[in-house]
């Protein structure tokens, strides 16, 4: 795999043992030998992301896993359609009042919320840039 030979390029061992590919990004979890410090990981994730011809890398833990995981842009980019988030099983499954498809995140799980518990929603645009529009259909 690429990433575990470029980290053993600068003495750092491990192995990806999983990853998450999600409409934008795709998150590999890293598990670095032990003694290897989560610093010596982050500092190098510009040269990563230069040696895979990406934008950037976000570098975080991953506790639950003993891993560094590294947010790396997919070179396509997917679609999310917001027919496919009205129809998905967890929107008819939501049970509460007035559900509102917001989009996915980073793995790909729709991303749903009541509109009934946040009467303060604030939509912000320029003018004609389909404010009004983007409510109706919501509602």
């Amino acid at each position: 795999m690429k990433l575990s030979n470029f980290f053993k390029q600068f003495k750092i061992a491990g192995t990806v043992v999983d990853y998450q590919r999600g409409p934008f990004v795709t998150t590999y979890a890293f598990k670095p030998e032990p003694g290897t410090k989560q610093n010596a990981i982050h500092t190098l994730a510009g040269d990563l992301a230069l040696h895979l011809q990406v934008e950037g890398i976000f570098t975080h833990p991953l506790h639950h896993k003993s891993a560094i995981g590294l947010q790396i842009p997919n070179k396509q980019l997917a679609l999310v359609a917001f027919a496919d988030l009205i129809q998905h099983q967890a929107f008819r499954l939501f049970s509460e009042a007035l559900p509102l498809a917001l989009g996915v995140d980073v793995y790909g799980t729709p991303v749903y919320e009541s509109l009934a518990q946040m009467p303060h929603l604030l939509l912000a645009g320029s003018t004609g840039s389909g404010k009004s529009v983007g409510l109706h259909s919501f509602v």
